[in-house]
């Protein structure tokens, strides 16, 4: 298959910036507003990061417990890790 220089970087671009509309946080969050508690392990730190996330997606968006690197899963954004 042979692709010219010019449409190769179109492309890259087209997917870099829908990777980018995807995956740029839109607002800032405080760990106070979230409950979370620095240097306190996982479990007062992520899971509570978790939950924070999960209040804006589908109840049944989350994957199960101790599912490998994804936490979360949508129809229209697919896998969200967290």
């Amino acid at each position: 298959m042979l692709v010219s220089g010019g449409l190769l970087v179109k492309d890259k671009t087209k997917a870099a910036i829908s990777f980018m509309s995807r995956n740029t946080a839109t607002a800032t969050v405080k760990a106070t507003e979230v409950g979370m508690q620095w240097e306190q392990g996982n479990m007062k730190q992520g899971m509570l990061w978790e939950d924070y996330v999960g209040k804006s997606l589908s109840a049944d968006a989350r994957l199960p417990k101790n599912f490998k690197t994804f936490d979360y899963y949508d129809g229209a954004t697919k896998l969200l890790p967290v």
